[in-house]
This record gives C-alpha cells, structure tokens and sequence, in this order.
C-alpha cells in the first residue's frame, strides 16, 4: 500500500514570498505525486510545490495525491492562508448629499457609522 513519508500541512504565509510544500509518500512501485486545486493540476519535482511570489488569489485548499497505479491512492488537502495587508478606506460625503447616500448604503452595508470630518463642516467621513 501508498503510505506517508512527509504529509503536507497547513500553511500561513505573507504576500509577496516565495513558498515550497512537500509531499512525499513510498509504495511498490514508487506513487506519483500530483497536487491539484479545484480541477487545475501544478508541477511538481520531487513531490515540492512551488509559488515564486504568492498573492492572495494563491489563497485556498490544496490537495495532494499519491497514485502508484495499483493501491489506492493517497490525499491530503491542505490551505494556504495568504496574509494580505489589511487597507482602511475613508470616503467622504458632503452635507447635502449625506442624508440621502447613508440611508441608501445601509441597507447594503448594514450597520454604517459617519464620523464628521475635522477638515470641513459640511463633509462627513464614512
């Protein structure tokens, strides 16, 4: 039968680095190693998958397969968790059109606070 010899685990990485993920099992004969996400398959040497510069579409589930032909095949599913930096983004909302905007988006947005802007009396942060 295909058994383990290095299982692939979870991983947390930052954007932009470069990643390299192992899976390797044993068996008669030796199983091949394919790792897949969704449907599309990525190559491998050695059994390593590798992301030269990871983005958050990398991010998600992962699966490595050990297939000889002959035993039943082996899987492992892994995540890759990418750990973007997190943007805040301010907009603004003149006097005149903020009534009206605020309650449209809180019906999308639920729970929205305004907080008024220092710089003009008649302009509100979002």
């Amino acid at each position: 039968p295909v058994k383990w010899l290095k299982e692939p685990e979870d991983i947390h990485v930052a954007m932009n680095s470069e990643i390299t993920i192992e899976c390797m099992a044993a068996g008669a004969p030796q199983p091949k190693i394919i790792w897949k996400r969704n449907k599309e398959v990525f190559p491998t040497v050695n059994g390593k998958f590798h992301i030269n510069r990871v983005t958050l579409s990398d991010s998600g589930v992962y699966d490595c397969i050990a297939d000889n032909g002959i035993d039943a095949p082996l899987m492992k599913s892994i995540t890759i968790h990418v750990n973007g930096k997190k943007m805040k983004i301010t907009a603004y909302i003149c006097e005149h059109w903020f009534s009206k905007i605020l309650s449209k988006m809180r019906r999308f947005v639920g729970n929205l606070s305004a907080t008024h802007s220092p710089s003009s009396k008649k302009c509100f942060e979002l």
